[in-house]
């Protein structure tokens, strides 16, 4: 409920004895129906998920799941999100094309599944205590857990206010710690961690930036390239069953976006 800001339209919490609780605030953009309101179970009934963001190219997905015999009961990308983990398993990650922080939880095994985004664009902060970890899309929840102190980090401070960001994993407070972008974590029952330094160890990188090498001159069709990648990356953004408005700020990306949407 801290931050019931995040979601208006639904929410709920899921819990597990003993292993997770997940809770949800929901806002409606893809699927109006309270059918793929979260937490999210699969039809299985093994996995529980919750999660924070968009995959713009989840029809493409549905569409390849359907072809593996995946019936589906919501028209929203949840429940591909939910299903491609079942598929495909922590792998599921590099087919999105989205902004996303990911948890699913396999009720099976006592697994859970944390990812978030390739640049970070999606929040996913987490605490750890004498292997219990929390996590949260705002610090601010955190804080409702008792155990979780609050108090100042000097040099995430210090970070922030010479450049407006940090440049680890680090906050302003201390021993909570941002999720890192392009990266997973998979923690079961009889994952032994203590500390933050503990779960460090066991987050798996699954993107990087690639640099291609100069072509030693100007590309001529380079314009032409930007704005066929420009047209197709908003289109994607564009499906909704929400209204889709502008934010124009006067700058050149903004007015681009609103054009390029029209």
């Amino acid at each position: 409920d801290e931050i019931s800001h995040r979601g208006p339209d639904h929410n709920e919490q899921w819990s597990e004895k003993n292993y997770m609780t997940i809770g949800h605030h929901r806002l409606t953009i893809v699927d109006n129906n309270i059918r793929s309101n979260q937490p999210f179970i699969t039809s299985n009934g093994r996995y529980v998920l919750a999660y924070n963001g968009e995959i713009y190219n989840f029809l493409d997905i549905k569409e390849d799941l359907i072809k593996h015999g995946y019936i589906f009961k919501t028209d929203s990308d949840t429940e591909v999100v939910a299903t491609s983990y079942m598929h495909w398993g922590e792998n599921c990650v590099k087919k999105f094309n989205g902004m996303f922080a990911i948890s699913i939880w396999d009720r099976k095994n006592k697994e859970l599944f944390l990812a978030r985004d390739r640049t970070g664009i999606k929040p996913l902060y987490f605490y750890v205590n004498n292997g219990s970890l929390f996590f949260s899309s705002e610090i601010k929840s955190l804080f409702k857990e008792k155990i979780i102190p609050k108090e100042i980090c000097s040099e995430g401070l210090l970070q922030y206010f010479t450049f407006q960001n940090y440049l680890n994993n680090q906050t302003l407070f201390k021993n909570i710690f941002l999720f890192p972008a392009g990266h997973y974590l998979k923690i079961t029952r009889n994952t032994t961690f203590n500390n933050n330094k503990d779960i460090e160890k066991l987050f798996i990188k699954y993107w990087d930036f690639k640099f291609l090498s100069n072509t030693g001159g100007l590309n001529e069709n380079a314009a032409s390239e930007l704005g066929k990648l420009l047209t197709k990356s908003i289109d994607l953004q564009n499906k909704a069953d929400a209204i889709i408005n502008s934010y124009l700020s006067s700058g050149l990306d903004s007015s681009i976006i609103s054009y390029l949407s029209k």
